[in-house]
């Protein structure tokens, strides 16, 4: 059986598989925080109005229902993704299913603390995500997990085959903690105002064309394939 292929189609589209109670357990924890940072998005347009509606001030809700969307929806509901299409793409088990598990623990936690120590006010006032430098570190060390996960996979695959959205889940998967790498100029202290707004457009611009609309892709592609049947 270790030599069976995933060309056949049946195999290449089933499901069943234990990665998929990771992959759920992705998409559960990304719809908890949807319904969060769709609630905090709602409180900052309702502050530009009645600035005395809350007690938070539009500058601390604004940043944090950002951090809520692209980290806890986002990045965790696509990497859920990523972790559904690997095993019946490449034919194989997900490989470094602890990391995988230790990731989404990160994200989600961090998102979660992140938000309150953007209330508290001990955030750092950057767009889009507002954090201090030591909730940057261990959060950029989470989204780069994803990615150690995609390409140990990949390099185990019994499928020699490379399905075209296998390209889009590894460029996705990479470019995220590159984005948020680059953005992490911004903590330091000799860099200038324009290289630091450039950074903090580089990351809001780049998590939709490069993360958001690329993994997404790739997992249309895959879901077309299997709703039709070809």
């Amino acid at each position: 059986m270790a030599d069976t292929q995933t060309s056949d189609k049946g195999a290449l589209l089933g499901g069943g598989a234990a990665e998929d109670r990771l992959a759920a357990t992705h998409f559960m924890v990304g719809a908890i925080f949807v319904v969060v940072g769709g609630i905090l998005q709602l409180l900052s347009l309702l502050t530009l109005r009645f600035a005395d509606l809350v007690p938070i001030s539009y500058g601390h809700i604004e940043p944090a229902a950002n951090l809520t969307m692209m980290v806890g929806f986002a990045a965790v509901s696509l990497v859920g993704g990523a972790y559904y299409v690997l095993p019946r793409l490449t034919g194989t088990h997900l490989r470094a299913v602890g990391l995988a598990r230790l990731a989404l623990l990160g994200m989600a936690g961090l998102t979660t603390v992140g938000v309150v120590v953007i209330f508290l006010g001990l955030g750092d006032g950057a767009q889009p995500l507002g954090l201090p430098w030591w909730l940057d570190v261990p959060l950029l060390a989470s989204v780069a997990a994803p990615a150690v996960v995609a390409v140990a996979t990949i390099r185990e695959r019994a499928e020699k085959r490379s399905f075209v959205t296998l390209w889009f889940v590894i460029g996705g998967l990479v470019w995220l903690p590159l984005l948020y790498a680059s953005s992490l100029a911004t903590e330091i202290p000799s860099v200038s105002s324009v290289a630091s707004a450039y950074a903090q457009t580089f990351l809001s611009a780049g998590f939709v064309t490069m993360f958001l609309v690329t993994l997404g892709s790739g997992l249309v592609y895959y879901t077309v394939v299997k709703e039709l049947d070809i």
